[in-house]
């Protein structure tokens, strides 16, 4: 009886132990596959009737990139890091049971209806592929993902998934500085924009981009103080402008038109956060949504002949903080009620969008556009905060020592800009959202999260709406038909 039971149970276990090893190797496989063609578009068409492959990639790339993202935006410390490390330790795991896989084939396809219209989410999916393995760690998980509120998000809105919007792993990271960026880059010949250039990030940027040998042009509204902060970098001109003043862009831009010049680089990094009240400038524009955004729209238009003419990369410098505020499509400046974070939000949302739209009509004629978050920084962008909302904050002590463990140094901050400026990588790229000298990743439009792009911030019908608008209100579109 006993050689009868050893036959019985290597008859059932030989052929369960195969398939699991097959299974692991397909998850392996399928998690290489992840990271580098963003395959979750073309998984979620695949699990409704082709392969269980595309079962094993919903749930690596589906359960683990949403889930990750969540945790990763969510924990502020190191600790996320090791969450990240056991939580897809269990996803792969739990890949090697043959009879998992073949249950969660099963639900998806049953569940593909609920998923194209929103109803299953991405706690479903977690709910699924946590409780199944029975791992009392995983169920903790679980729990976990249900506290973030993710298992509210449906598995349609994560349109990062089918975008560009994808971390390319550059090489660099949160701490890489614009020297950094720019060692061994030879930019000799080339001319860069940059506006506020002499200033915080901008001053960074102007530093990095002559070192490498670019001829750097620096539009400032205090043009004699500007001359004295470049005073000592070699290939530096300073020139005025006023971003609020519609007269002024204009001035500029046929000063600049008259050398002759090509533009290689644009960066639009100058700009304004916070002001306390509401404020109007020219025709009744609020302050933050005119010198974060018209001004730089209507300056690059103005500038077309000469960015054509480079085949230029446009950098927009939004911020994290557009996840504070969409395009307020009935107010954008603010006449029911003015709110400071909002309308600053609102400014940044429109760099976001200025560039996939720019990058949609400049791209055949070689121009590239780019937006990013250069992170957090103390710099002079936070003049009009006052001291105790910087310490409530946690950004700032009693002191005024920096006291987020998270902040760059301005060389660190200059550092994406620059790289999106210079990168090769991103050669063949363009209206795409950068943030730590990499690509960033989609996230909710909801929710509490510390990185990644908001969808409505990379919305193409958004981004073609706001460049109607902006036309309207400035009278310049160098696109116009």
């Amino acid at each position: 009886m006993a050689s009868i039971d050893h036959v019985i149970t290597l008859v059932l276990l030989v052929p369960m132990l195969v398939i699991g090893v097959l299974s692991r190797a397909l998850s392996e496989v399928v998690r290489r596959l992840r990271r580098r063609a963003r395959v979750l578009g073309s998984v979620v068409t695949a699990f409704i009737g082709e392969t269980f492959a595309g079962t094993l990639a919903i749930k690596t790339a589906g359960a683990e990139d949403a889930v990750l993202a969540r945790l990763r935006e969510h924990n502020r410390n190191r600790r996320a890091a090791a969450v990240k490390e056991r939580l897809a330790t269990d996803l792969l795991d739990t890949a090697t049971g043959a009879t998992v896989e073949i249950g969660i084939g099963l639900v998806l396809l049953l569940a593909a209806p609920a998923m194209r219209r929103g109803d299953f989410t991405v706690g479903d999916l977690a709910l699924f592929t946590g409780y199944v393995g029975c791992s009392p760690r995983r169920r903790t998980q679980v729990r976990h993902t249900a506290r973030l509120g993710l298992e509210r998000t449906p598995l349609r809105r994560l349109r990062c998934m089918t975008t560009a919007q994808h971390k390319i792993g550059s090489g660099f990271g949160a701490r890489t500085t614009a020297k950094e960026v720019v060692r061994g880059v030879d930019l000799s010949g080339r001319l860069a924009i940059v506006t506020g250039g002499y200033s915080g990030l901008g001053l960074e940027t102007t530093r990095a981009l002559a070192r490498a040998g670019a001829r750097v042009v620096v539009p400032a509204r205090r043009k004699g103080v500007a001359e004295e902060a470049v005073a000592g970098i070699d290939g530096v001109e300073v020139d005025e402008l006023d971003l609020a003043d519609l007269a002024s862009v204009r001035g500029f831009a046929e000063r600049f038109l008259a050398s002759g010049r090509g533009i290689d680089m644009f960066i639009g990094n100058a700009g304004i956060m916070a002001l306390p009240e509401r404020t109007l400038v020219g025709p009744g524009w609020e302050a933050q949504f005119a010198t974060n955004h018209l001004g730089h729209y209507a300056l690059v238009n103005l500038l077309w002949p000469a960015i054509e003419a480079g085949g230029a990369r446009v950098i927009s410098v939004s911020s994290g903080g557009h996840r504070r505020s969409p395009i307020r499509w009935d107010d954008v400046h603010f006449t029911g009620g003015y709110d400071k974070w909002r309308a600053y939000g609102q400014a940044k949302t429109a760099n976001v969008l200025f560039a996939v739209r720019l990058d949609e009509l400049g791209r055949d004629a070689g121009v590239r556009a780019f937006s990013l978050h250069p992170g957090g920084i103390m710099t002079p962008l936070q003049r009009h905060m006052p001291k105790a909302e910087m310490v409530a904050m946690g950004w700032i002590d009693e002191d005024g020592n920096v006291a987020n463990p998270s902040f760059k140094t301005p060389e660190q901050g200059a550092a994406t800009q620059v790289w999106a400026a210079t990168s090769p990588r991103l050669a063949d790229m363009g209206g795409v959202y950068c943030e730590d000298c990499d690509i960033a990743e989609q996230v909710p439009d909801e929710g509490d999260f510390t990185a990644g792009v908001r969808g409505y911030a990379i919305d193409r019908e958004h981004a073609a709406r706001l460049w109607t608008l902006s036309a309207e209100l400035t009278g310049v579109d160098a696109f116009a038909r």
